[in-house]
């Protein structure tokens, strides 16, 4: 049988464990005696051992080995841990929410990875709020402190806030939903988004009025530059198995991307609308 079998799956006989065993045995003087004693001896353990491995015992708590009861039965009071695994994908929020409300109405000690999860997610979403609008509001008085003007302000905000709808619009799209990691990359996205259209407003204040051709050419080159560097250096972190980090960097890369497009299109086109309604302003 072994021959044949290595022939199908081209083996040479002088590799087979069993081929070489039986020449073995056939080397050994006297061998069929001393094969005889020695299946006496393995029969009957062999016997034994299969005997008590076919045991039909009702398995209890007495007779659990100790290292896998502790596993699972509470040493002080007796209580056994349950395991409930869900039976939809519990990265979606609301089966989550689902799964988790079930079980706690099962028990008031249920606990485990998905109710610690929930719990970051509840004191993101509350903490994160927070972190958002004072950073909002930072970057508003910075703002108003280094153009020392309302109307400035407002136009270096506006590619911020125009590039922050976008992203909501884009996560729609691409069906990205917020989870623990890529909600932290909101306050991330204000300090990054906010610099294009404060480096092109610096820029065309510098030029004067009727300059935006210019400052495109030279300030909108370099901002695409940081961009794409940002770009490819978060862009490479989605390629990532896990989930979170993968999440959050694409996240900021539809941020970082949305606040770009509208410092280089939105921006100049407010500006040039403001030049027409008001054509006496400016330094030139």
């Amino acid at each position: 049988v072994v021959t044949v079998c290595d022939e199908i799956t081209g083996l040479a006989d002088s590799n087979s464990v069993l081929l070489g065993l039986k020449r073995k045995i056939a080397e050994i003087d006297n061998c069929g005696e001393k094969l005889e004693r020695y299946q006496k001896i393995l029969i009957p353990t062999v016997k034994r051992l299969l005997i008590r491995k076919a045991s039909a015992d009702i398995v209890s708590a007495e007779n659990i080995p100790e290292n896998i009861k502790n596993r699972y039965v509470n040493s002080v009071n007796g209580d056994l841990l349950i395991t409930i695994y869900p039976k939809e994908q519990v990265y979606d929020e609301n089966n989550m929410n689902r799964f988790i409300e079930a079980t706690e109405n099962i028990s008031e000690k249920v606990t485990g990875n998905l109710i610690m999860m929930n719990l970051f997610l509840s004191l993101i979403k509350e903490k994160g709020k927070v972190a958002i609008v004072i950073a909002g509001i930072t970057v508003i008085l910075l703002l108003l402190l280094d153009l020392k003007s309302v109307k400035h302000a407002f136009f270096a905000l506006t590619p911020l806030v125009t590039g922050f709808l976008w992203i909501f619009g884009l996560m729609a799209l691409f069906q990205v939903k917020f989870n623990i990691s890529n909600f932290m990359m909101l306050p991330l996205i204000l300090g990054i988004g906010i610099d294009d259209g404060v480096h092109m407003l610096h820029r065309y204040r510098i030029e004067g009025k009727n300059s935006l051709p210019e400052v495109l050419r030279h300030t909108g080159r370099a901002i695409l530059l940081t961009t794409l560097t940002t770009l490819i250096a978060f862009g490479s972190l989605t390629t990532m198995s896990r989930r979170g980090p993968a999440s959050a960097a694409l996240v900021l890369c539809f941020g970082v991307a949305a606040c770009f497009i509208s410092s280089a299109f939105v921006l100049p086109a407010l500006i040039t609308i403001w030049g027409k309604m008001f054509p006496g302003k400016g330094k030139r």
